[in-house]
């Protein structure tokens, strides 16, 4: 079988002819051109384009966050007589061992003995409200035990509810002191009070985790 060879002539034989196809090769040669350089790069544009979008939004709202920051900053710095006797009325570290020394040191005053301090286990227990005061709260639950007299365990009870920390006392008993407790050669009179002292601490807002876009 044969095959016949087109002459490049045959098909640029009349100007028409000519006309057509190069109109034609141009079609092809610029399909080509935008499937395999203009579209890619049109594509990776378009991406770029996205991430710019995004990260002006991201950066739009750090700044409406910043913003936000200096306003609280500025509020806090004219408040802040109220948020450091706040901060003492519902500490939000557990101070323990500072509790107990301040206990002592206040029975001491009111020539009172300390002779228990017992802290509950608070890691199990519920935060709850407490009305008047907006947030969360937990008790650390202390049995304290003090020997005097009635007075003076009197005015230590109302001290420790005038200290600069929310405290509650409740399972109040008094009984006369048997025995000294610290010295068997001296001998003490009065009584002995127990009671339960509650002491609220401040559940902090957890931390905000902020995701800021990034290009690779």
């Amino acid at each position: 079988m044969n095959r016949t060879k087109t002459d490049l002539r045959d098909i640029f034989k009349t100007p028409r002819q000519k006309s057509y196809t190069i109109i034609g090769l141009t079609l092809v040669t610029v399909t080509f051109f935008f499937f395999f350089a203009i579209r890619p790069t049109l594509a990776k544009i378009g991406k770029i384009q996205d991430e710019i979008k995004q990260l002006q939004a991201t950066e739009a709202q750090v700044d409406a966050k910043l913003a936000k920051l200096v306003e609280l900053i500025n509020l806090r710095d004219q408040n802040r007589a109220e948020i450091d006797a706040f901060e003492k009325y519902f500490p939000a570290e557990k101070e323990t061992s500072l509790l107990v020394a301040n206990y002592e040191e206040i029975a001491k005053k009111y020539d009172l003995l300390l002779t228990r301090v017992a802290f509950s286990d608070y890691q199990d227990q519920e935060y709850e409200s407490i009305d008047g005061y907006e947030g969360n709260y937990k008790a650390i639950k202390t049995e304290i035990t003090v020997e005097g007299e009635i007075k003076d365990i009197q005015k230590y009870l109302i001290h420790l509810e005038d200290y600069p920390r929310i405290m509650k006392v409740s399972r109040l008993s008094i009984s006369p002191v048997e025995e000294s407790v610290t010295d068997v050669n001296q001998e003490r009179t009065g009584y002995t009070a127990n009671f339960i002292l509650d002491v609220y601490y401040y559940k902090e807002p957890e931390a905000v985790q902020t995701n800021i876009l990034t290009t690779q």
